[in-house]
């Protein structure tokens, strides 16, 4: 059952967050006209751009943060080469 709960918190929140781009469309619109996929876009870049924070700014890493070595760079594809 809790693969339903979170099915229904999955679908709950892309509602919400499609309302959130449907007020901003028309927020838009009002401001300036144009075309309503043009203020959808806009407002979709808008809202889902508040939500995606670089992965630095949530405190999180992936990988290693050093620089390679020379080493490195060159042995990348060598597994490749024939």
């Amino acid at each position: 059952m809790a693969s339903r709960s979170l099915s229904h918190e999955i679908a709950q929140n892309r509602l919400e967050m499609e309302q959130q781009i449907r007020r901003r469309a028309h927020e838009i619109h009002q401001e300036k006209g144009g075309s309503e996929l043009d203020n959808w876009l806009e407002a979709e870049r808008e809202v889902l751009g508040r939500s995606a924070q670089p992965a630095q700014d949530r405190g999180s890493t992936v990988g290693s943060a050093r620089r390679p070595s020379r080493d490195e760079t060159r042995n990348l594809g060598a597994g490749n080469r024939r």
